[in-house]
């Protein structure tokens, strides 16, 4: 199966669900989209918890968009709830990501949050 992997919490992100199909994919510039849009898309809220401490922490913030170019992607959950994810066009090695989302149109992803520990 696909999979779309997350290193934060985004609170955009339907927790009660780990399977979404790609609905749309478009191209996207940073500059042209509202302050409300952007932090939507960006903003996480993450809680750790530290087992040698008994405690818990939370780092919380907006993901930090470079002035590149940019695809969104607009994702389905199995319930019918829609979420949005910002992702650089050109990937590791400079190969552009644009063609491999687009052909994956219709799919089933794998939701997977892979928070790196404080």
């Amino acid at each position: 199966m696909n999979e779309i992997k997350f290193s934060n919490n985004y609170t955009k992100l339907p927790l009660e669900e780990s399977i979404a199909t790609l609905e749309y994919v478009g191209l996207l510039r940073k500059e042209n989209q509202t302050n409300a849009f952007l932090n939507y898309d960006t903003y996480y809220h993450n809680t750790y918890h530290f087992e040698s401490k008994s405690a818990i922490g939370v780092a919380h913030g907006y993901y930090p968009l470079k002035k590149v170019d940019y695809l969104l992607l607009l994702f389905r959950t199995l319930k019918g709830c829609y979420f949005t994810t910002i992702r650089s066009k050109v990937g590791m090695y400079g190969r552009d990501k644009e063609e491999y989302y687009r052909t994956k149109v219709g799919q089933e992803f794998k939701i997977i949050i892979d928070i790196k520990p404080l």
